[in-house]
């Protein structure tokens, strides 16, 4: 007997949460998120994306246990900036059953529908700020931190659901103590390279904001960052990254470009369960100490100073950086497959390719 059901308020979220942790038993790779943090990110009374987006959580029942989820999703602002009238779905968690799969799916198309949308793509978490696409290759690696990891049938779930693939994604991994940086020229002097300055996080906010909405404009799918994601998406940087690694470069004193790394806190994670209390907390605060892992998150420079070579200076002072500060390795994700100049830049410095991303779309 198969059903879905739409779940809301704190009890539909506890049994929302609950349904991933048993289809990956036995997967050591897989790092639990903490369900606080994902209760934070689907609160729309907490979450800036939901001040431009409405969702809705859906399950779907197996011989009246819970079995599987999904978080469909319509951004108006999404739809306002690329002209598609595409729900878009995460949170995907499933049994190997294409039904308990399809029902879910046929759900959020109902949904979908209802609201004059014509197609469903996904998965992403919330948008493509977020976690993108669905783990395809890689799957012996865990994810780092904000990456997301699947079953490796998922691929067929969806396939077998009438989605088709519309997008790929990679991951490179870089051996920061091993590898070394080529040469380039010197900066010119009127550029800098700088920490973010945690003293004035407003002025930075809009610094972050010009740069990376003007780098990714015009970019497939991307949807331009609002002030209030960019203020909420800086104040966590600033939270939890190492001091050191964030970098900004300016021409003239105008913001050009940034590079965001993170340290690796699904490191600290992994032994949490998902839980912060009693002792996830001390977990993490212990394991923080110990983290050697990085991923960098974004790199951007503005159209007009690409010239200047800044992505490779950028680069050149987190290795510098991040080599003295003892970490390791660190993971360049997500990259477009068609995005070439990016895919040099990172083959470039030796970083190999280790994970491959899909988004899918199914017409409705």
């Amino acid at each position: 007997m198969l059903a879905t059901k739409i779940v809301a308020g704190r009890r539909g979220m506890q049994r929302f949460l609950a349904i991933a942790p048993p289809l990956y038993n036995g997967v050591s790779a897989w790092v639990r998120p903490l369900d606080a943090q994902l209760r934070a990110r689907l609160d729309k009374n907490h979450e800036p994306f939901w001040q431009h987006a409405e969702g809705q959580l859906i399950i779907a029942k197996q011989r009246g246990k819970d079995a599987a989820r999904l978080l469909v999703m319509h951004d108006r602002l999404r739809q306002e900036q690329t002209g598609e009238k595409a729900a878009t779905f995460g949170l995907f968690e499933a049994p190997p059953d294409a039904e308990t799969a399809r029902a879910l799916f046929d759900e959020a198309a109902v949904w979908a529908k209802a609201r004059g949308l014509d197609s469903l793509i996904g998965p992403l978490f919330l948008s493509v700020h977020e976690e993108v696409g669905l783990l395809v290759d890689g799957f012996e690696l865990p994810p780092r931190v904000m990456m997301p990891y699947n079953r490796e049938y998922y691929d067929r779930l969806l396939l077998q659901a009438g989605f088709a693939p519309l997008r790929e994604f990679y991951a490179y991994e870089w051996d920061i103590q091993r590898q070394g940086i080529p040469e380039t020229k010197p900066l010119r002097q009127d550029v800098v390279v700088r920490r973010f300055d945690r003293s004035n996080r407003a002025d930075e906010v809009r610094r972050f904001l010009q740069v990376y909405n003007e780098s990714f404009s015009g970019n497939w799918g991307f949807v331009p960052m609002t002030e209030a994601e960019a203020a909420a998406s800086v104040g966590d940087f600033l939270r939890y990254a190492d001091p050191a690694l964030p970098l900004l470069a300016e021409v003239k004193g105008e913001p050009a470009g940034f590079i965001l790394t993170l340290p690796d806190f699904n490191e600290a994670i992994a032994t949490c369960g998902g839980k912060l209390w009693p002792f996830g907390i001390l977990r993490i605060l212990w394991g923080r100490r110990n983290i050697r892992n990085l991923r960098v998150v974004t790199l951007a420079v503005r159209r007009s100073f690409r010239p200047l070579g800044l992505a490779h200076h950028l680069i050149r002072q987190l290795w510098e950086t991040a080599k003295t500060e003892g970490y390791l390795l660190a993971e360049f994700g997500y990259i477009d497959s068609r995005n070439r100049v990016m895919r040099s830049i990172v083959e470039g410095i030796g970083a190999q390719k280790t994970k491959t991303y899909r988004l899918y779309r199914k017409p409705l």
